[in-house]
């Protein structure tokens, strides 16, 4: 990493909005909590109150980010905040749909994805088994080890649990994946 020393006007603007401005340029400003589980022993640390705090957490403290007022880092700001909240919505969404997948039927999601959502929905076992087959068709197309997919996918096939892990893996790999390119993300660029 380089050091850089750089002067400005305490006229203009304090040290403190140009460290926060900084933070609201380079900090993480994702939450934390999850909204799916990539197995079904995770289901148990999907927790909406859980999600809640983090984003009210997080939104404060951007809220509360004293930057320079100038347009760009303004609007980064809004930018930030309106991420956050999709991410908030989208996440909660998520949790909400383990225990009742029709919600994602009428979310503003469903398009993307929708293949899952119908086989997550249906209560159709050879729906959800085809669908989950279809998904790890698709992972192994993107995979330098599809040898490797496959064998931990007929391993998870032949468990006793199967089902539970074919929903958990379309909601994971299948919707969440197409449903998560919604939110509007803040990628930093050249001109911060």
């Amino acid at each position: 990493m380089c050091d850089y020393q750089s002067t400005y006007s305490p006229a203009q603007y304090t040290k403190q909005q140009l460290e926060k401005t900084h933070a609201l340029w380079l900090d993480n400003w994702y939450l934390e909590a999850p909204g799916v589980a990539a197995t079904p022993d995770e289901l148990p640390r999907l927790n909406t109150a859980t999600l809640r705090r983090d984003y009210e957490q997080m939104l404060t403290q951007l809220e509360h980010l004293t930057i320079v007022d100038v347009p760009f880092w303004q609007q980064l700001k809004q930018k930030r905040k309106q991420a956050l909240e999709s991410e908030y919505r989208l996440k909660r969404l998520a949790i909400n749909a383990y225990a009742n997948p029709k919600l994602l039927r009428n979310s503003s999601y469903d398009a993307m994805g929708a293949t899952y959502v119908e086989a997550l929905i249906a209560g159709d076992t050879t729906a959800l088994l085809t669908s989950w087959k279809r998904l790890n068709e698709e992972q192994k197309k993107d995979s330098g080890l599809p040898e490797k997919i496959e064998e931990a996918f007929q391993e998870k096939y032949k468990a006793p649990n199967r089902l539970q892990v074919a929903r958990v893996e379309l909601m994971a790999y299948g919707w969440w994946n197409h449903a998560k390119q919604a939110v509007p993300y803040v990628v930093g660029n050249s001109s911060m």
